[in-house]
């Protein structure tokens, strides 16, 4: 805590985890007068990712842990139709969960997953 007031000491800045192998991304900072060096590293795997591929991470990584979604980012992470979760909703299967900054409508992630399992099952 003291650290941060006083900013002593040298400590990396931490990302998203490698979608390789798990391990956090650490910001690797070019040269003082070219931007285009900046990227995140990831150590174990020995592979550096540019602003753009770093983006992609968080964007899965959002995806991976987040407990609602809209119905295009179901079908993106979990291959569930917009019409099957509009369907699900409309039986009390799967509940709304408000809506994005967009003012698009979330549903529960956990909730939709199980009602496609239990329909793949069946």
């Amino acid at each position: 805590m003291l650290e941060n007031v006083l900013k002593e000491g040298n400590r990396a800045d931490r990302g998203v985890p490698c979608m390789d192998c798990g391990e956090q991304l650490v910001k690797v900072w070019g040269g003082a007068t070219d931007a285009s060096e900046d990227g995140w590293r990831c150590y174990p795997c020995d592979l550096t990712s540019t602003h753009e591929q770093y983006a992609l991470a968080v964007r899965a990584d959002y995806l991976r842990h987040a407990e609602a979604l809209t119905a295009t980012d179901m079908l993106e992470a979990y291959r569930i139709p917009s019409g099957s979760l509009r369907v699900w909703v409309n039986r009390g299967r799967v509940r709304k969960c408000g809506k994005d900054d967009s003012g698009r409508m979330l549903y529960d992630v956990e909730q939709a997953i199980n009602q496609r399992d239990k329909e793949v099952s069946a």
